[in-house]
């Protein structure tokens, strides 16, 4: 990662800021391999690009994610601001995201094997997706998502576990499982 490489090891992160930071792969600020346990409370990554990802989990990493604010990320690849390429867990909660400069770098990006949950977050993404999952499986509960392309886009082997509760004001909202999806406002 372009600020923290994370291998095989336990790391909590709390309270901090990332910004500026760059990779030339992945993980413009920070980059989990291997078993890796990552922990982030309360901290804020602004303006970190990378060739993919800000926060990426490889490998069984599993990731803990909230109370932080990510601003304007973006990745070449167009990967996602956090990206789950990792057979371990990741939970993302309370945590923001906003993204005003042009590009399509996506949110969350899920193309691992993981367990996915994200709750009582806000995206505010004038330019891209919000949460696009090819692969593994979502647990969306009481987030807001303002998107002006598509806000949750599941397809592939992916799969949606419970039902998605989000307000979401535009975009249309593609999932191979239209059933499963409950919009609980329109903003």
């Amino acid at each position: 990662g372009g600020a923290v490489d994370i291998e095989n090891s336990k790391t909590t992160i709390t309270d901090s800021t990332f910004e500026n930071n760059n990779a030339e792969n992945w993980g413009g600020a920070i980059a989990a391999t291997g078993a890796s346990d990552l922990s982030v409370t309360g901290s804020t990554f602004k303006e970190n690009t990378a060739a993919a990802a800000t926060v990426v989990t490889f490998s069984t990493s599993t990731a803990a994610i909230s109370g932080s604010n990510f601003t304007n990320n973006s990745d070449t690849y167009n990967w996602g601001v956090v990206t789950v390429y990792s057979s371990g867990d990741v939970t993302i909660e309370g945590s923001n995201f906003v993204k005003e400069v042009p590009g399509y770098t996506v949110d969350v990006y899920v193309n691992g094997e993981s367990d996915v949950t994200i709750k009582d977050s806000t995206f505010n993404t004038t330019a891209n997706y919000a949460i696009v999952a090819t692969k593994g499986t979502l647990d969306l509960d009481g987030n807001t998502i303002t998107s002006a392309y598509v806000p949750i886009y599941s397809t592939g082997t992916s799969e949606i576990v419970s039902n998605v509760k989000a307000n979401i004001s535009e975009g249309k909202t593609y999932n191979k499982h239209l059933e499963e999806i409950i919009v609980t406002a329109v903003l």
